[in-house]
């Protein structure tokens, strides 16, 4: 075949719709760093050059505008995703080089992993096959995480094999999110194309427009960050750009499905002593008119399978800690929901309070409460 280059065990094949890349967005001369190898540190990181600003700087501030620019797209794949999340999908994310490694840090985190095996897996092999998230597909494999394996974002059977070897199977209730900020990476393309054809859920992510991801994405974001400060080197404002938009999206995600009351990470797993630290303070702040010491909230916490959720609703409602269960269960998860049949502050119904206020002395205090007891105390004063 014409097109067909070997390196290694790598097919290189390579589809002719794919352009060169000389005229991609990401791959353009900025005009704004042509000095940037003469000036000083300083200058080239935060000092005047042709703004206010410095050369870095100056670029890494556009990416949040370029990102906001995509709201609505990043808005539809977060509503798509969270309602095939609850019945029972998962997330898979495919890339390649820096495109591919910025997904790492997404799925490799441990807070929304549900339970202490999967997160164990995950942390060995940097995959998570939770009903939250699932395996992701690295062009070159693991090794590539943390060195470059020349050729492996060229292959288009790769992908595919790699898809096609997931277990649990990939099926209509998935979601795979493509990144490529070249928007042409012949891996991704075809792994998004496979997974159309499967049925799944696909959003792209790519730094250019028009890329070639069009017509292979059920869902196409293209944040377009225009050149990057040293030409080509994508791991900059096109990665800045990524990884915003993939916390975007699996943050986004993870509030939709319940996994925050507010903006308190309810749902966090206590694996270390600074989490069960925050665990505590979680508890302690939806409850703050408890008696509990920090033991008895360690204790409470663990008893409920170190759920900060259940241990707040058993605590709130008196019940067992199957009964808390069956109310968050019966609540899709979401705490204040769980709580809105006893008038709980964040019922769409309009709950009996008392606001009690004593001002008298040096000190104002002003203390909320309903039927259940106290729901909330502040002081001021000198």
């Amino acid at each position: 075949h014409s097109n067909l280059k070997l390196y290694g065990n790598w097919d290189m094949t390579v589809p002719p719709e794919i352009p060169t890349t000389g005229s991609l967005q990401t791959e353009l001369r900025n005009d704004d760093s042509t000095q940037i190898d003469v000036v000083s540190i300083p200058e080239m990181c935060l000092n005047l050059l042709a703004s206010s600003e410095g050369i870095i700087n100056s670029a890494d501030a556009t990416v949040a505008l370029a990102v906001k620019k995509c709201i609505p797209e990043i808005s539809q794949a977060i509503d798509i995703i969270s309602t095939r999340l609850k019945k029972g999908g998962r997330v898979l994310y495919i890339g390649a080089g820096t495109s591919g490694r910025s997904f790492l840090f997404v799925f490799s985190n441990p807070h929304f992993i549900e339970d202490e095996e999967s997160q164990a897996w995950c942390t060995r092999c940097l995959r998570n096959l939770t009903n939250i998230s699932g395996p992701s597909l690295m062009a070159g494999g693991d090794t590539a995480i943390r060195r470059s394996v020349e050729g492996a974002e060229d292959s288009t059977t790769q992908p595919i094999d790699d898809l096609s070897a997931i277990v649990p199977p990939v099926n209509a209730l998935d979601t795979l999110i493509g990144i490529a900020a070249s928007g042409r990476t012949p891996y991704v393309l075809a792994g998004l194309t496979f997974a159309m054809q499967k049925g799944i859920f696909t959003v792209g992510v790519s730094c250019v427009e028009p890329s070639q991801m069009r017509g292979k994405t059920d869902c196409l974001i293209e944040c377009v960050v225009g050149p990057e400060i040293v030409t080509g080197s994508t791991r900059m404002k096109a990665g800045t750009a990524t990884k915003m938009i993939l916390n975007m999206i699996s943050t986004g995600v993870m509030i939709r499905l319940g996994k925050t009351h507010g903006n308190l990470m309810v749902d966090v797993k206590t694996s270390n002593h600074k989490l069960i630290d925050r665990a505590r303070r979680i508890f302690r702040t939806l409850r703050p008119q408890t008696s509990h010491s920090d033991s008895e909230i360690d204790t409470l916490i663990s008893s409920c399978g170190g759920s900060v959720k259940l241990a707040a609703i058993v605590e709130r409602l008196r019940c067992s800690v199957e009964d808390a269960r069956a109310k968050l269960e019966a609540a899709d998860g979401i705490l204040w929901k769980a709580w809105s049949k006893i008038d709980d502050l964040r019922s769409p119904h309009s709950p009996e309070l008392v606001l009690a206020i004593d001002a008298g002395g040096t000190t104002c205090t002003a203390i909320i409460a309903d039927k259940d007891g106290i729901q909330a105390r502040a002081e001021a004063g000198p």
